[in-house]
């Protein structure tokens, strides 16, 4: 009999240990359609207040242009979400949203932009209105516009644009279609090629090729020079838990494990992502090379860096941002349906 009972509190043990881990809560928004990739499986939407947000959904290829969606998805480590479930309502000839230009393609009339964790081309027609905040020349790397986008036509096209701010830190997607000892280059939206250089020692994380399709996570220079801080192959699977996203503000976010740690840096590296290396103001405490965290960077005030903001680690439910002990650096999915 005692045997029985410890085989039955044995196997209760075993069922308790193999159960999944909680699911992600889902978020839930209404939004129009701004841009769609197919290949990719996504659709980018605005919401009230410009936001944007991509979601990774099978129903992408069916989806149109100016549709109106109301969706309930899981967010990603990557900053994208994961559809639960997509309701498709009518459409609408022009939307309100917020980007980061990534390029001004001058001779034929498009920004390559970046919101809500893609990039695409905005068409800038003739009639196009730049407000005085934007440069003559146009947009330039790294500015942050809101633009008025007719999505009535089969592409996007910006009616109006205003630059309102910059970021120093910006994320790119595309297929990566060169790599040279200095740079790599990438193909956005089969609209246009963007440049990033490569920092010394920069090593490109294992299984990533030419021809790949790849997210970046550049720093922006005030001269606009575009430097690779992090790359990762751009797929869904296993973004539930590690992952590299940039924020609104242009911070950078990653979900990892510690990979290298000094008494001036600390490196993560989130899955099969390059390391993601921030300065530090102080020595860190508390932490060591194999530590599951989440960080905070922001950048820095050399080209090409990150200074990191905030640490913690991973199964710490509670963030004090006004804690002087958290270790801060300076300045302190489911099925559609």
């Amino acid at each position: 009999m005692k045997r029985i009972s410890i085989l039955l509190v044995l196997a209760a043990g075993l069922l308790v240990a193999a159960a999944p881990a909680t699911a992600a809560p889902a978020t839930a928004w209404k939004g129009v359609v701004v841009a769609k990739d197919a290949k990719r499986g996504t659709v980018v939407t605005a919401s009230a207040g410009g936001v944007a947000r991509t979601t990774r959904t099978a129903k992408a290829r069916s989806i149109k242009l100016g549709q109106r969606l109301a969706i309930r998805a899981t967010r990603l480590a990557d900053g994208t979400f994961k559809a639960v479930s997509v309701k498709a309502g009518g459409r609408v000839k022009s939307v309100r949203m917020r980007a980061v230009v990534v390029r001004t393609l001058q001779a034929q009339k498009r920004l390559l932009v970046s919101a809500g964790g893609s990039t695409f081309a905005l068409a800038r027609g003739a009639k196009t209105r730049a407000l005085a905040s934007a440069a003559d020349s146009g947009p330039r790397p790294g500015d942050q516009i809101s633009a008025t986008v007719n999505v009535a036509g089969s592409a996007p096209q910006a009616t109006s644009v205003s630059t309102i701010g910059r970021l120093g830190v910006l994320e790119v997607e595309g297929v990566l279609t060169k790599i040279d000892a200095g740079s790599i280059e990438l193909v956005v939206a089969k609209a246009g090629f963007v440049t990033l250089a490569l920092p010394a020692g920069f090593v490109l994380p294992a299984g990533v090729a030419q021809f790949d399709e790849v997210e970046a996570h550049v720093a922006v220079g005030t001269d606009g020079k575009l430097t690779l801080l992090s790359l990762q192959s751009d797929d869904e699977d296993d973004r539930d838990e590690d992952g590299v996203d940039v924020d609104d503000e242009g911070e950078v976010e990653v979900t990892g494990t510690i990979t290298a740690l000094s008494d001036t840096s600390v490196s993560v590296t989130a899955g099969a992502a390059s390391p993601v290396t921030c300065s530090l103001a102080k020595p860190l405490t508390g932490f060591a090379v194999g530590d599951r965290v989440e960080i905070e960077c922001r950048a820095g005030a050399t080209a090409g860096t990150l200074v990191l903001k905030e640490i913690e680690h991973e199964d710490d439910d509670d963030r004090d941002n006004d804690d002087d002990d958290d270790h801060s650096g300076p300045g302190h999915g489911g099925d559609d349906h």
